[in-house]
């Protein structure tokens, strides 16, 4: 049985302290610790709303970069109307999702093993008791569509077959999309809901005209294929063709293609995002609070934020007061300073992490705060590995 979360009244992961109390300032706040503004996550969610709104374009927001069923079913309220649900990454993510009374979930994952398989079906059952659904992703008929078919009981699932749109990671070729989805409308349990056409790679593209381009010239051809040969056998009517990220977001809603888009890291930001040229503009929301906790010498200081407070795969968090960072281990960062630099020992700073969701994977709970006092504290229940 999976190991549940338990919450207490301000939403604290029990399995490890809590960094925080509702009430705290930040300077009370225990670290390393992941910090939520929770006002410029609302504005982000309000930025997306007024950019779906008019476009007849769906929003499904994803949670694999925040990694909460809490803040994943706050998204949906303040985007309302406008979103048909969100997004899960792992199967973990999934059922944090269907624990925090979100009806309507997708999977942009396939799914194989029996572990994982009785999950989604164990999730989908849930759902369906209270009139929602889950979908997930298929491109191997024997190998995913089979197995989950004989698993779900009574229950039913949609599938959404996923294309290879240029990442060339998982999906078929936009030739094959219409093949398989024939073949699996003829499942009982598995029911055709359309397509998932997302293409990672462009998210990070820096200039916003190149960035269009590859979606419009390369991404939009792709899924134009796909949607005609649905057509052509009589599945498109009601499928939903699902895809894009927050750095597409702006040409996956005017493309004309996509009934529903993915962003995920609008709502939090990071580094990599900051460094890109937008469209849409959405701001920073996540930030890593870290202290000083020795000052060796009068050019270095020591903070408690390592390797395993904040990811440095993609780069180096940005400090406060532009003090350089690097690597002082698992749990330790160092700051390389000025000789006129009187950085206490002590002192809290605020990080930018480059990545936001290996950073957030790397913590149990959220600090949410407003106006630099603690307003709650969340389990990031659907932390792991991948589960």
């Amino acid at each position: 049985m999976r190991l549940l979360w338990l919450l207490s009244a301000a939403g604290a992961n029990a399995l490890s302290k809590p960094p925080a109390s509702v009430g705290d300032k930040l300077h009370q706040v225990a670290t390393p610790a992941l910090l939520l503004d929770a006002a410029a996550f609302e504005r982000n969610c309000e930025t997306l709303r007024a950019a779906v709104a008019l476009s007849g374009v769906r929003a499904r927001p994803h949670m694999k970069a925040h990694k909460s069923g809490a803040l994943a079913r706050r998204q949906l309220e303040l985007l309302d109307v406008h979103a048909s649900g969100v997004c899960a990454q792992t199967v973990a993510e999934l059922e944090a999702a269907i624990d925090a009374g979100i009806d309507d979930v997708l999977l942009t994952n396939e799914v194989v093993g029996a572990d994982k398989v009785a999950r989604v079906a164990a999730a989908a059952k849930t759902a369906a008791a209270r009139g929602g659904r889950v979908g997930v992703l298929i491109d191997d008929f024997w190998g995913q569509a089979m197995p989950l078919n004989a698993a779900l009981g009574d229950s039913v699932i949609d599938a959404y077959v996923e294309v290879d749109v240029g990442q060339r990671r998982c999906g078929v070729p936009p030739e094959e999309a219409a093949p398989l989805a024939m073949k699996i409308r003829g499942l009982k349990r598995l029911r055709f809901a359309g397509c998932h056409c997302y293409q990672g790679l462009l998210q990070h593209v820096a200039d916003a005209s190149e960035r269009r381009d590859a979606v419009l010239g390369g991404v939009a051809d792709a899924v134009r294929e796909v949607r005609a040969a649905l057509d052509a056998v009589g599945l498109l009517d009601g499928a939903i063709i699902t895809g894009g990220g927050t750095g597409t977001l702006a040409t996956d809603r005017d493309s004309g293609v996509f009934d529903e888009v993915q962003p995920g890291s609008f709502c939090i930001m990071d580094l990599q995002y900051g460094a890109i040229e937008h469209e849409i503009q959405f701001e920073r929301a996540l930030e890593v609070l870290t202290t000083v906790i020795s000052r060796p010498t009068p050019d270095r200081a020591v903070v408690d934020a390592g390797s395993k407070a904040v990811d440095l795969v993609a780069g180096v968090p940005q400090v406060e007061g532009g003090r350089p960072y690097r690597s002082g281990g698992d749990e330790a960062g160092i700051l390389d300073l000025s000789a006129d630099d009187e950085l206490a020992l002590g002192a809290k700073l605020r990080l930018d992490p480059s990545h936001c969701d290996p950073c957030v994977n790397l913590h149990d709970h959220w600090v949410v705060h407003r106006g630099g006092v603690v307003e709650e504290v969340l389990a990031v229940d659907a932390r792991g590995a991948g589960c």
